[in-house]
């Protein structure tokens, strides 16, 4: 070879190169490696192989030469650590093998024959695995020479290098493609900032959070952002980390901290810091999440927290929240009196009540049967109410039960004792007068009923005698004291009769007659009862019936004089 040969051999392996290391494809670059092979070196026949890691074999993509018809490429396929080639793939290392022919490794597919054959192999790595591989061959007694296969291995190391840059640009796109989107999805604002504080970089939720756009803040001092009253602070201990490397904060995870509106409102935040290196620069970042809507519930929490701790502070009932392991969450003094605990009931908190029964069951009437029942109740987990418990000292409680869930979730349950030992003391008076009364009522139905046989007997002789004597003969005038005797004597009966009712209406007994009677009738005795009366008082009484009112009428005739006699006498 020519001085001049030579120097155009290396313009054409130095173009290659140039290409190869230009190139951002695949296919591409198995091209440009067969183009600088066919280019650069004289062979019967080149194959390129890529790996396929998963089968443990190599698979030609490209094959050319004149020894090269239409063969079936999978019959080409090498296994790995087999063959020449496959050895390559192994040991990561090129060979040149003169008279491969006569290697023991040599691997031929069956409808090619064995010849005189020189051989170089070259592994393509891409990090630290092998991408494939390419061999080239030489039917015959040319062998290959070392130059030939310094050349070679030159192409195959740009080969490999554009094949790494071709993986690594797409690894490098990916992870900006996946920062992208989690920078677009997170819902939390990710700031970084160089070493002179000033931010270099914010999301699109920053402005949600701050007010700012990222156009605003970038090249600004991160304490923009920051409450006037922590910037100094930060100043100071930023520059303090930036001398020594010594935190001042023991943690720079999820601190709580105040930040500042576009609208000069204050922003409770959440703030957890990072640090790294990029290019020699120290950069900061930070992940900020508003906890307002946080902040707002615990407010809320805590509000209601301390109106349930007065209200069950102030209760006439001994309250006392356990959590599902049985430690104290909340109980009042009234509880520590029922059971006769002497101290403040905020010492109680975190205390183990799960020996409490018995220790508290000799307060009790039926010790066993109370550590009994709370055994059963906190088993159950069933609501229980106005449980009565009696204790030795005669004091009777009444309790209740109520375990706690959330979200289905057993979370502890509260005891309820109220004493109600006056309110069965009251109940037991209630019985007790209810029972005299209803005696007192009986004696008296007794009463009623003797005295009005006794004086029905002396009526009804009277009314029997008037009887006899209106049917002897007698003046008119006679006749009409007589019929106001039997009237009167009828009406005391009556009379009678209405006292039995009123003792029957006090018993809830009473009933009204439904019979026909004759008003007209009733109300002629009634007005002629009544004349005597009247004239002592020299009063007309007269009786008008209205002629539109029926004959007779269906009720009670008794109830019905009784009322008509009460109005006229009145």
């Amino acid at each position: 070879m020519t001085e001049q040969d030579s120097i155009l051999e290396r313009k054409k392996l130095l173009e290659i190169s140039t290409r190869l290391g230009s190139t951002l494809d695949e296919q591409e670059v198995t091209r440009l490696l067969a183009e600088g092979l066919t280019t650069l070196i004289s062979y019967d026949t080149m194959a390129i192989y890529t790996a396929d890691h998963v089968h443990q074999r190599l698979t030609p993509i490209i094959v050319e030469g004149r020894q090269w018809g239409k063969q079936d490429f999978d019959k080409w396929s090498i296994p790995f650590q087999q063959g020449i080639v496959g050895n390559v793939i192994s040991s990561s290392r090129g060979e040149m093998v003169n008279n491969a022919h006569l290697d023991p490794r040599s691997l031929y597919p069956e409808e090619v024959p064995i010849t005189t054959e020189q051989m170089i192999a070259i592994p393509l790595r891409l990090g630290d695995q092998c991408w494939g591989a390419f061999a080239m061959n030489r039917m015959s007694d040319a062998q290959f020479t070392e130059t030939e296969f310094e050349t070679a291995q030159f192409l195959a190391s740009y080969a490999s290098l554009a094949l790494n840059n071709i993986k690594l640009i797409a690894e490098i796109k990916e992870t900006q493609a996946l920062r992208q989107v989690i920078f677009e999805t997170i819902s939390d604002s990710i700031i970084t900032v160089n070493e002179n504080g000033q931010i270099i970089f914010c999301n699109e939720v920053t402005e949600k959070i701050f007010g700012y756009s990222p156009y605003e803040l970038i090249g600004e001092d991160l304490t923009k952002i920051m409450n006037e009253a922590y910037t100094g602070a930060h100043n100071k201990s930023f520059k303090h980390y930036l001398a020594s490397g010594i935190k001042k904060m023991k943690s720079w995870s999820a601190l709580e901290l105040v930040g500042r509106h576009k609208d000069g409102h204050d922003v409770p935040i959440e703030v957890s810091f990072g640090e790294t290196n990029s290019n020699g620069q120290r950069i900061f970042s930070a992940i900020i999440r508003d906890i307002s809507q946080r902040k707002r519930s615990e407010q809320t929490i805590k509000s209601t927290k301390i109106r349930l701790e007065n209200l069950i502070r102030t209760l006439q009932a001994g309250v006392l929240v356990e959590d599902e392991d049985r430690k104290i969450v909340l109980t009042n003094k009234t509880f520590c009196e029922f059971f006769g605990i002497p101290v403040d009931p905020d010492l109680l908190l975190g205390a183990d009540c799960s020996q409490s029964a018995e220790q508290s069951k000799s307060l009790f009437a039926d010790p066993e049967g109370f550590v009994q029942g709370i055994d059963k109740l906190l088993t159950d987990r069933v609501i229980k109410v106005n449980e009565e418990l009696i204790l030795k000292d005669g004091r009777v409680l009444a309790r209740d039960y109520v375990p706690i869930f959330v979200e289905d979730s057993y979370r502890g349950h509260m005891w309820l004792y109220r004493d109600i030992t006056e309110s069965k003391r009251t109940q037991q008076d209630l019985i007790t007068a209810k029972y005299m009364a209803e005696e007192s009522m009986r004696a008296k139905q007794d009463f009623l009923a003797k005295m009005s046989h006794e004086l029905r007997t002396p009526i009804n002789g009277v009314l029997g005698l008037a009887n006899l004597v209106a049917a002897s003969e007698l003046s008119k005038e006679n006749q009409e004291y007589l019929r106001g005797i039997r009237f009167s004597g009828e009406h005391l009966l009556s009379i009678i009769n209405d006292i039995l009712d009123l003792a029957k209406i006090e018993a809830g007994k009473m009933k009204l007659q439904q019979v026909i009677f004759r008003a007209d009738e009733l109300m002629e005795a009634m007005v002629s009862s009544q004349q005597p009366y009247a004239a002592e008082k020299k009063i007309s009484l007269t009786l008008t019936l209205d002629p539109a009112m029926p004959e007779s009428l269906l009720g009670d005739p008794v109830r019905f004089k009784q009322i008509m006699l009460n109005l006229t006498s009145n």
